[in-house]
This record gives structure tokens, C-alpha cells and sequence, in this order.
């Protein structure tokens, strides 16, 4: 299964139609490309908890991603959120499916 070129792992070898859930801590961001990488811009940080939770935009998805420390980075910063080698869960149909 691909998104912006960007292989999300073997899922749709699995089940049909999948809809892949990937935790905020599975998710990394960067200044710098990889393989697995997509370009956002920086909205906000919030701290929680002793960390912060990071909202990023990708033309018209939003995604929240949990790092340690509060980042320094300004609203519209270009940023890349890199992608694990496979989701955290599988959902078919809107059912979980334990495929990993």
C-alpha cells in the first residue's frame, strides 16, 4: 500500500481496502528526507504530560505526532514526519485485523 510514494508495508497484500493506524509515538520528525518520509508544514505544539504533542499539515490531512521535548519549530516550517516500516494495526471494513 503506497501514499505519496511512500510504502506503508504489506498490508494490502492482507485485506482488502485496509485502513492503517500508526500511533503518534511510532511516528518521527525531521529536517531531513528518508525513504519513508513526508513533506508537512508545522502547526502547533502543545505540551502534555511531560511531552508534547506536535500537529502537522499535509495539504489536507492533519497528523498529531508525540515527541519528548517541545520543539522549537514556526507555524508553516517544512517539515518531514518519516513513517515506520508498518502500521501499529490494520483496520478492514472497520474491524481490527491482528495481520502484523
Amino acid at each position: 500500500l503506497y501514499y505519496k510514494q511512500i510504502d506503508l508495508g504489506v498490508a494490502d497484500k492482507l485485506v482488502s481496502r485496509p485502513l492503517l493506524m500508526y500511533r503518534a509515538e511510532s511516528l518521527q520528525l525531521d529536517h531531513v528526507p528518508n525513504d519513508r518520509s513526508l513533506l508537512v508544514e508545522f502547526v502547533e505544539a502543545t505540551p502534555m504530560a511531560g511531552r508534547a504533542v506536535v500537529t502537522v499539515w499535509d495539504e489536507r490531512h492533519r497528523l498529531n505526532i508525540v515527541l519528548e521535548q517541545l520543539p522549537t519549530y514556526r507555524f508553516g516550517d517544512k517539515l518531514f514526519v518519516h513513517f515506520p516500516m508498518q502500521p501499529d494495526a490494520v483496520f478492514a471494513g472497520g474491524q481490527y485485523e491482528d495481520v502484523l
